[in-house]
Formats: structure tokens, sequence, C-alpha cells
């Protein structure tokens, strides 16, 4: 998107649900509403990546009224219940689901001497990393493809009680290439799933929007790329940490983990027109009717380029 024409009109919506723990939905909240609390200011830090962690996300929502912190109010040690958030990002109409979890916790105090600041901190998927037990034995000689699906279907179980979408993408061919090792005696998996994922499966899977995903570090994207210049918003040059290429632009929700991007820069030719997989993505920035509106978007990027 160029940002003479599209990249204007910063824009939000989040939706606060609250559910019981069989799942049926006890309260929602809509921000900004339809029906007033329109000149709100939103803070937010969203962090999401393909590393085999939790992504979590900071929100602070500026004079909401009290009846509605309230009704969004929930304690951290509060486990009983189910609270989970959208919340969608672009400009104008343009808007763009960029994080979805569970309420870890919601509390309001006071900011100065006007301000009252609800804060949101949200984890993705946490309620069922944290609930989700399997027990089940395979035969010796049997694929570890076969093992994740089983695995992945111990969540899909556990959503389900909960009326939670929650979503198990299919392999790649890649993916079923890298997990065709097959057990080398029978073998028996007890406890918390997702801690059995992460002995068995590295870190080449991880959750993202509230599905659970295998992306393999050669995984060819079978996509254009997203050319990232002076034009579609990029504001620094590229900084290399480590062996992560760090890339700073003008908020651009459409990109999602996993996607490859283009570089284009004048500053310096080691990075530039070459492609990137997206290994992480940090929306940080402000919104609000009174408030100099901004947001920023850093991508993390293997430095080195792709090769198929």
């Amino acid at each position: 998107m160029e940002e003479g024409n599209l990249k204007f009109g910063l824009s939000y919506k989040l939706i606060y649900q609250t559910k019981d723990n069989k799942g049926n939905i006890t309260g929602e909240v809509e921000i900004p509403s339809e029906e007033g609390e329109l000149g709100l200011t939103c803070e937010f830090e969203i962090k999401r990546s393909l590393n085999a962690e939790l992504n979590t996300s900071v929100f602070k929502i500026i004079n909401l009224s009290q009846d509605t912190r309230e009704r969004m109010f929930k304690d951290r040690y509060n486990t009983d219940g189910y609270s989970r958030m959208w919340f969608y990002l672009g400009y104008q109409d343009r808007l763009e689901l960029v994080f979805t979890g569970n309420i870890l916790a919601t509390s309001s105090y006071n900011q100065g001497t006007t301000e009252i600041v609800t804060e949101i901190t949200a984890q993705d998927g946490s309620f069922l990393t944290y609930n989700s037990n399997s027990n089940f034995s395979v035969a010796e000689n049997t694929t570890f493809e076969d093992v994740y699906y089983r695995l992945a279907n111990d969540f899909k179980k556990k959503a389900e009680t909960l009326k939670d979408d929650f979503k198990v993408e299919i392999l790649s061919n890649t993916a079923k290439a890298e997990l065709s090792n097959r057990t080398p005696q029978a073998m028996t998996f007890v406890g918390n799933t997702w801690n059995i994922l992460k002995k068995y499966y590295s870190a080449a899977f991880f959750i993202d929007k509230n599905a659970l995903l295998y992306l393999p570090k050669k995984e060819k994207i079978n996509k254009p790329a997203f050319l990232i210049n002076a034009s579609t918003g990029l504001i620094e040059v590229p900084k290399v940490s480590n062996i992560v290429l760090i890339v700073k632009t003008i908020c651009e929700p459409s990109i999602q983990v996993g996607d490859l991007v283009e570089i284009e820069t004048t500053q310096t030719t080691l990075y530039s027109k070459k492609q990137f997989k997206v290994f992480g993505i940090n929306h940080i920035g402000t919104i609000g009717r009174n408030v100099l509106s901004k947001v920023t978007t850093s991508l993390e990027l293997n430095k080195y380029t792709i090769d198929f």
C-alpha cells in the first residue's frame, strides 16, 4: 500500500468476550462502541512470532466508562471462566485481525489526575495450552506426522468443550517430509499437550490467531512477497541483531507470520531487492481522536535470503 493513497485514517476495533467454563457467552464489549465512548484512546503492543512460545500482547484503553470497566475486569488469579479478545487494525474501514487471545488479566488504574487506564494482558491460545492434556500410545514405526495430528486433536477436543473456534492447519508437503521419521519403538505420550509438542517438535510449530501451525525453516512460500520500501512505509534502515534482520515500517496489518517480504532501500545494498521470511511481527502505537495517532510495524526476518 502506498502511504499517500491508502495509509491514512488509522482505525481499530477490540472485541472483549467472557464465557463460563462450559463455553457459554456471559458478556461482550466492543470498543469503540456504536452506542458511545467514541473518543477513546487505545495504546497497544502486539507481539506475534513463530517461536514455540505463546504470543503475549498488552492493550490500554483510556477513559472507559465505569460500567464498561466493571464488565471487563478480570483478576489474574481467577481461573473460573474463559475470556477472549479480538483486535482488528487498519485504515478507515479496512481492518485486519492482528491478534486474538485469552485474557489473562484486566484492571483499571488512575494515570495523572484525569485519565483512567484499563489495561488488558492477553495471550494467544493460553487457555488451551495450559489445560489440554494427552494420554495415548502408538505402535512402533508410527510417523511423527501421525503423532503430531494426535496431539493437535487433543487441542481440538478441549476447544470444542468451550465452543472455541481453534483451528489446526493442514501440514504442508515440506512439513510432512520433515515429520516422516518413525517411532523406533512403541511410545506413550502422557502429560500437558503443549509441553509434549515442545519436546518432540522443536520450534517449527506455533500458535498464531488461535490456530496451531507448523512451518519448517525450508518451507517454500507460494505467494507474492510484500514489497517494503520508502513509498510503502519503510521508516528506518534495516538493522541486524544476531541472525535476525529487523525492518520498521508504517503500520502494515496485512503481513502475517511466515509471509515473504522484499526490501528495497537506497541506504544499503546488502539486503536490498532480496526476499526474507517473516519470523516475528510487533505492532506498537496509539490510536485516538484526541491524540496524534501513530502505529509502527517491526518485522523480524531471517537475515539470510530465502534459498529455494
